[in-house]
């Protein structure tokens, strides 16, 4: 008769489990493309910020002949946005990883409560020995291992959500697009 409830316990704890991870692993699917997307689009507008700062460099330097100090200083400060949106566009390619350490943490999870299961099933109790503390204390380096990583993804999303984060990336994507302009007028009055 045991046997039976111990059966039936199991087919629900895996369809829950199905169903869960099938529900989770949806919204990634629908979300990573999207994630995707946008990280290309602000690697593209950051390489190019990059491209911006050095052509304002070359120009004030060597056509202008600006001073070292002045011309370091325009560059500089021509580089700054295109570095926040590298920042961003790093956060984002973590944000993508997410799945992969979500999917890994479940089976951890999973076959931890397996091992458990069976063991207060089969009435079993752990003797306390050197190798059984052992397997414990490699069980919960690898959970803080899964839980740094899960915490560096909990940083990553707070500065892709956080709204004066969100403010500082909008007036450096519109910061990249002026000194696009900039950058072209330098060419035109290099030309003309």
């Amino acid at each position: 008769m045991p046997d039976s409830n111990k059966q039936s316990s199991k087919p629900s704890t895996l369809n829950l489990k199905s169903s869960v991870n099938k529900q989770l692993f949806d919204i990634f699917d629908h979300l990573i493309p999207l994630v995707d997307n946008i990280s290309d689009g602000i690697r593209a507008i950051a390489l190019l910020g990059i491209v911006i700062s050095t052509w304002l460099f070359i120009w004030s330097f060597f056509i202008l002949h600006t001073s070292l100090t002045t011309t370091l200083i325009i560059s500089a400060v021509s580089f700054l946005p295109s570095l926040i949106l590298l920042r961003y566009w790093w956060a984002l390619e973590a944000v993508k990883e997410l799945p992969d350490i979500a999917e890994e943490m479940l089976d951890d999870v999973t076959s931890e409560v397996k091992s458990t299961w069976k063991e207060v099933s089969n009435d079993r109790k752990k003797a306390l020995n050197f190798i059984g503390q052992a397997k414990n204390i490699w069980e919960m380096k690898s959970l803080l291992g899964q839980l740094d990583d899960m915490f560096n993804q909990y940083l990553n999303i707070g500065v892709l959500i956080n709204p004066l984060s969100i403010l500082v990336a909008i007036i450096s994507l519109l910061s990249v697009l002026v000194l696009l302009l900039i950058a072209f007028a330098t060419v035109l009055t290099s030309i003309f």
